[in-house]
């Protein structure tokens, strides 16, 4: 098994650079060299780089809100009292919210674990089955009064699709004139 040496320098490798150049500039100085030193010259560090970075502003708070987390049991009390009145008397949830001042993700969060249920959200869960069923209803009147001109007219007096009036036709058993 070989011994790799270690070196355990005390300097700079630069400071050996250093020592070393000086010792050339003396070798050129005692062999009859000349150097020449031009006026007004400064020895100076390095010029910085031309890119000039600005320091970015720092982006503006968007939540004045407070988070679950910080907030008193107290105060949780408070705001879920707060928004089931407010679910009570019929408001929008975004009018509930602004009222509490709190955040949607609080908002939520409080309605979620609450069971707080709005106006508008119940009428959005009615299904689309059932709006769809009612709107087939509602035609079936002008379907009845124009199927003897045949499903094309009846569908473009009507303002469907020709699908939607033999839907109809066959759901509620009314018969189509065939066109001419």
């Amino acid at each position: 098994m070989s011994m790799t040496p270690i070196d355990y320098r005390t300097r700079h490798p630069l400071e050996d650079r250093r020592e070393q150049l000086a010792g050339q500039v003396e070798q050129y100085l005692a062999g009859g060299g000349h150097i020449t030193e031009l006026p007004g010259f400064v020895e100076r560090i390095p010029f910085p780089s031309r890119k000039v970075v600005t320091v970015t502003p720092k982006p503006p708070r968007r939540r004045e809100e407070p988070k679950k987390h910080r907030i008193t049991i107290e105060e949780e009390a408070r705001l879920i009292e707060l928004i089931k009145v407010a679910a009570e008397l019929g408001q929008s949830r975004t009018q509930a919210r602004e009222t509490a001042g709190i955040g949607k993700m609080l908002f939520m969060a409080l309605c979620f674990e609450n069971n707080i249920i709005f106006p508008d959200v119940a009428e959005l869960a009615k299904s689309k089955s059932e709006r769809m069923a009612e709107a087939r209803r509602a035609l079936v009147p002008k379907i009845e009064a124009y199927a003897h001109l045949g499903v094309a007219t009846c569908a473009i007096r009507c303002g469907v699709s020709e699908t939607t009036v033999r839907k109809i036709a066959r759901e509620f058993g009314i018969t189509l004139g065939v066109s001419q």
